[in-house]
């Protein structure tokens, strides 16, 4: 689950511009809906057969009442918010500011968005060996806040590219 946004990311990244480049945005944007509608019909049989959803007792009611777990969830959604703009943007902040080719650009944004579900599921290991979730939590919430100041300082004061790639592998990994 902590995974899908980095395997998505990486399969678009591999995907998508391949496909535009061979047979046009159109027909990416196509593949892009396609797979998104059969992914919301995979989604919708698997939660089925599982069981998962509302219940008739209440209790799905019941998690949306605990405070703490609302906010748990806020604080995760604030955190992914700029994982998504970056890997949105990434390609095209890469190829304005290095000499990288898209099919490059692509392929670093596919390593980038792999080794950040290696390091989520290393981090989810640390929170289940230490027995604590907050602590790991607020420590890739540090790095993600001075791995993106550190990306906007480098832009800003137009630091060398490779710089500006380093910190954007590593604000994209976690």
């Amino acid at each position: 689950r902590q995974c899908g946004l980095p395997f998505g990311a990486a399969l678009a990244a591999a995907v998508l511009p391949a496909l535009a480049d061979s047979a046009g945005t159109r027909l990416a944007f196509w593949g892009l809906a396609w797979f998104m509608t059969a992914n919301a019909f995979a989604v919708a049989m698997v939660i089925r057969s599982s069981g998962a959803g509302p219940s008739a007792d209440g209790r799905f009611w019941d998690v949306l009442r605990h405070g703490p777990l609302l906010n748990l969830c806020a604080a995760a959604v604030l955190l992914m918010l700029p994982q998504v703009a970056i890997t949105g943007f990434g390609i095209e902040l890469l190829l304005a500011t290095t000499t990288l080719t898209v099919t490059q650009a692509a392929a670093a944004l596919v390593a980038v968005n792999l080794s950040g579900a290696g390091l989520r599921l290393l981090i989810g290991w640390w929170a289940d060996w230490t027995g604590v979730r907050l602590r790991p939590f607020l420590f890739v919430a540090v790095c993600m806040v001075v791995a993106f100041d550190a990306l906007a300082v480098y832009i800003a004061l137009g630091g060398p590219m490779l710089h500006v790639f380093v910190v954007l592998v590593g604000a994209l990994a976690l």
